[in-house]
């Protein structure tokens, strides 16, 4: 099994039913067996999906030649022994809440800087998987306590 994180930037404007469009590619994934998490904010799409490998590799194949979408940056697992996730989703961010800083928006900036001298490749890599551990154990215990999909984890810094 395999599990990638990446990001990609919109070519065109996304409204809502565009929106719905992506929301709706939940379906296909979940017949091909592969399971993730999705969020979109400010023309930007960050996503983590596992599942069988050629999956997993169809899907990114299908994002790097989606024309709505420029593909910039992407990092795989050597091999993931168990899933992370149990379904797939769709999170976005309303503008009103751009005062909270969500792990998304943490996960995309160490995706952006992946190649940058600060914290080396791999202790960057091993950031990123750690927030992707936290959003998904952030949607599973979400999902088991039967509240709406649309449950966000935001960061607290205290002075």
């Amino acid at each position: 099994m395999l599990g990638i994180v990446f990001a990609a930037e919109a070519r065109v404007a996304f409204d809502e039913a565009r929106l719905r469009e992506l929301a709706q590619a939940s379906e296909r994934h979940a017949r091909a067996g592969v399971t993730g998490h999705a969020y979109f904010h400010d023309g930007r799409l960050i996503q983590y999906v596992e599942g069988p490998e050629d999956a997993v590799e169809e899907i990114l194949a299908e994002i790097a030649d989606d024309p709505r979408f420029a593909l910039r940056q992407v990092v795989r697992t050597e091999h993931l022994a168990q899933r992370r996730l149990d379904d797939w989703g769709l999170d976005t961010c309303a503008y009103t809440e751009l005062m909270d800083l969500r792990l998304e928006h943490v996960l995309e900036a160490l995706l952006q800087n992946l190649s940058s001298e600060g914290l080396g490749p791999e202790r960057t890599q091993a950031a990123i998987w750690r927030l992707v551990d936290a959003i998904a154990h952030r949607k599973v215990k979400a999902g088991k306590a039967g509240k709406a999909r649309r449950v966000s984890t935001r960061l607290t810094y205290a002075h």
